[in-house]
């Protein structure tokens, strides 16, 4: 109750994460908060969607009318992804009204290019993750079917006995700081392209490492997701190399192609970094995100 007696001295409150977002909403719902709630929508799409494909329509309506309740109770919902924004325009009609989106940003001040860093006598194809939409198992067949070529993998979700012999495991885990932001931008400025394998789903996953890798003029190659963050802006060949989910030949085609082809690879590099200035810098976001206040 101190808690909640707390967040009753402030009039607005921005929820970062699901739990916290529809917490805050079960409690206002309650009665017993009194701010209003942005909830910035990170995973629920995703959610929902498996959920209806794995439960009965009872027991799908059921949940589907709780989350809605609890998003009734906040002033509106923020969505990084295009294909989020749409799902819950389309599972939610009449909520419409309360279902935004936003590009997210990153420092681009930070994030960009070290050409001193960069050996062209030692290029790796670097792969970056932990959240459960990447798909790993397609990761490992991909790098199985490049045995001279070398790899890097950051990542927590692997060990180094799964991986091939031409991986280099580092056991990056962003929540626990493991690998520092300079480290992670020397890493990504030191390779050859960056590799995004995804699950397909509504979740915009992969967004951060794709758009610091691009606002370092480093190529990348990722899966076309229902959850690609705005499909108008990232198009294939223009600033990135995209395919289908679970295609292993798609991931070798592009990564041939951009060590391949050294002209194809800076222009994919320059455009990506142009595309992030233009639509995905972190004071964009910020300033969208001002204007719901």
């Amino acid at each position: 109750m101190n808690q909640i007696k707390h967040l009753n001295s402030y009039d607005l409150l921005i929820a970062t994460t699901d739990s916290i977002a529809l917490g805050l909403a079960h409690h206002k719902k309650k009665g017993k908060l009194k701010a209003d709630i942005i909830y910035l929508n990170m995973g629920l799409a995703r959610a929902l969607g498996m959920m209806s494909q794995v439960e009965s329509n009872r027991k799908y309506d059921e949940y589907r009318n709780y989350c809605k309740e609890l998003i009734c109770q906040c002033r509106t919902v923020v969505s990084v992804g295009k294909g989020e924004h749409q799902f819950f325009i389309d599972e939610f009609p009449d909520l419409k009204e309360k279902f935004v989106f936003i590009a997210f940003g990153i420092d681009t001040d930070f994030w960009t290019s070290s050409n001193n860093v960069k050996n062209d006598d030692n290029s790796f194809v670097l792969f970056v993750g932990n959240d459960k939409n990447r798909d790993y198992e397609l990761l490992i067949q991909v790098a199985d079917s490049c045995p001279d070529m070398q790899f890097k993998f950051v990542t927590s979700r692997l060990t180094q006995v799964e991986c091939p012999k031409n991986v280099e495991l580092t056991m990056g885990n962003w929540r626990e700081a493991i690998l520092s932001d300079i480290n992670l931008k020397n890493l990504i400025c030191s390779s050859s392209l960056i590799v995004i394998p995804l699950k397909d789903s509504f979740q915009p996953s992969g967004q951060s490492v794709a758009l610091q890798a691009m606002a370092c003029e480093i190529p990348i190659v990722i899966t076309r997701t229902r959850g690609l963050w705005d499909p108008l802006i990232m198009q294939h060949l223009e600033n990135c190399f995209l395919v289908s989910p679970d295609d292993l030949n798609g991931f070798l085609n592009g990564i041939h192609f951009i060590m391949g082809n050294s002209n194809e690879a800076f222009r994919l590099g320059k455009n990506g970094r142009k595309t992030v200035k233009t639509h995905y810098s972190s004071d964009q976001f910020a300033q969208e995100l001002h204007s719901f206040f």
